[in-house]
């Protein structure tokens, strides 16, 4: 069993290792995205959680790194594979769950796990308020298309690229590079992406099946992502391809996170209502 006082303190305790997810600010995007499509009552759930962690913080945003503070703790080694899933290379490969989370688990066997945990199956080990803080990092996670590469060369992270004349990897310039060459505040990233999100495109992202994003972030890897120009400098042309998917996956990702936690309270809600099993109905 892993001392919830270790979680807790891991949130204030440890620094963000480098390059991975979307980065500190691509992750507090995604969680401020979903705060702002949640239900009055997963809201009130949700916040809920957050002040049982007994960790000071208070929003989505705030708690969405905290899966990577941890993943090099003593002891929670066992979460690392929960932020990637490798897929084969081939033509039109799609997401099988036998061949691509094996049984140290995948980023989409997390959000699976978590999402069965927060509809009522915890345990003395894996708890609310700890589930809902791997949901939050792990649906951001599975959007960057990288989290969806291949295992050859770990999602980019051995591919050695030039972003603005800087050494980096392909990895890394995804999840921060090119974030941050816009000059933003995580908080004006969120106020824009939200701005332009239409109730049309809303309704049509609202898909809550983590082997469908699985299947997107994939072919953006293989389409996007991994079109790299010959000798390995990021330019302008990459980049002016690349921003959009990034703008447009960040986004999908906060809008996926709110429809998924809204769906977890209506069960919840409809499990209360429901009798007892042996109850009477009249």
């Amino acid at each position: 069993m892993r001392p919830r006082t270790l979680a807790i303190l891991a949130l204030a305790a440890w620094p963000l290792p480098g390059a991975l997810g979307w980065g500190g600010d691509g992750h507090r995007i995604v969680g401020e995205i979903a705060s702002r499509h949640l239900t009055p009552e997963t809201r009130a759930w949700v916040e809920t959680l957050i002040a049982e962690a007994g960790s000071g913080e208070a929003t989505l945003a705030d708690i969405s790194n905290w899966a990577d503070r941890v993943r090099r703790m003593p002891g929670w080694e066992f979460s690392a594979p929960w932020h990637y899933v490798n897929l084969p290379r081939g033509e039109n490969v799609t997401f099988d769950f036998a061949r691509d989370c094996p049984e140290e688990g995948c980023v989409v066997s997390a959000i699976v796990r978590c999402r069965e945990v927060l509809e009522g199956g915890a345990t003395a080990d894996f708890d609310e308020p700890m589930a809902l803080m791997f949901l939050v990092h792990c649906v951001g996670d599975l959007h960057q298309p990288l989290h969806a590469g291949y295992g050859e060369d770990l999602g980019g992270n051995t591919i050695d690229v030039t972003l603005a004349g800087r050494e980096t990897n392909l990895h890394s310039a995804w999840d921060v590079g090119m974030i941050r060459r816009q000059g933003l505040d995580w908080r004006e990233w969120v106020d824009r992406l939200d701005a332009g999100l239409s109730a049309e495109e809303e309704q049509a992202w609202a898909v809550t099946d983590p082997a469908v994003w699985a299947n997107e972030s994939h072919r953006l890897a293989v389409e996007v992502a991994y079109g790299i120009p010959e000798g390995g400098a990021l330019g302008p042309e990459y980049e002016a391809r690349c921003l959009p998917v990034i703008e447009e996956q960040l986004l999908k990702a906060g809008v996926r996170l709110a429809a998924v936690l809204n769906a977890i309270t209506a069960a919840r809600e409809e499990r209360a209502r429901a009798p007892a099993a042996g109850e009477d109905r009249f």
